[in-house]
Parts: C-alpha cells; structure tokens; sequence
C-alpha cells in the first residue's frame, strides 16, 4: 500500500474537529476508525509537543478553526521526514483508519462533502 501524505493524515486526524457532528463521522467511518482517529491525533499532539507555534495550531484546530491546516501539515512533514519510527506509527493507524473507511463503503454508505449516498 502506498504511504499516505502528511495531508491525508492531517485530514483524517482532524475529522472529529472540523466535521459539523458526530453523526457526520459515522457516516464515514465504522465505530473502531473513529476511536483510532482519537488515537492518531494524540499520536500527532505528543509528536508535534515541545513547540510553542505548533502546540498553537493544535489547539487551533481541536477549537475547530480549519485556517492552520497548511501550518500543521507542514510540520507534521518535516517530523515525519526526521522521524522515521514517528512516521511508520503514523502510517499504521492511518491505514487502519482508512480500512474502516473502505468498509463502510463496502457495506454502501458513501459520503462526499456534504451529499451522502445510500446504495440498496
């Protein structure tokens, strides 16, 4: 499997911050992706601590703004390119959390921005 970008980590990490509900993560995600997006954020927090401006972005983003996105990744891609054991964590709870995306649309719950589909 391909290795997932810093910005599709930071995307699904953050879907509980900047979703409009909790009913929209269970429209996407089965109940053990959700609980591993919890998981992968405090993955991301404790590796991005120690930085007054980063510590600033995720508080940022768990306040629900979106405009430190770029900033986070940005970070996240210079920890990841210095912290290979960092990067394979991440890596590993990304892929589990995107297998429970592909299960719920296996099962046939599509959802694309604000349009949610259901296949019979």
């Amino acid at each position: 499997m391909e290795p997932l970008t810093a910005g599709a980590i930071v995307h699904l990490a953050t879907q509980k911050f900047l979703e409009s509900s909790a009913g929209e993560l269970a429209k996407t995600f089965t109940p053990a992706a959700t609980a591993k997006i919890d998981q992968l954020w405090q993955i991301i927090r404790q590796g991005l601590q120690g930085n007054s401006r980063r510590e600033q972005v995720l508080t940022s983003i768990e306040s629900g703004s979106s405009e430190y996105l770029n900033k986070l990744i940005g970070y996240l891609e210079y920890v990841i390119d210095e912290n290979q054991e960092f990067a394979a964590q991440l890596q590993a709870i990304a892929g589990e959390i995107k297998a429970g995306v592909v299960i719920v649309a296996f099962l046939g719950f599509f959802s694309i921005g604000q349009y949610s589909l259901h296949i019979n």
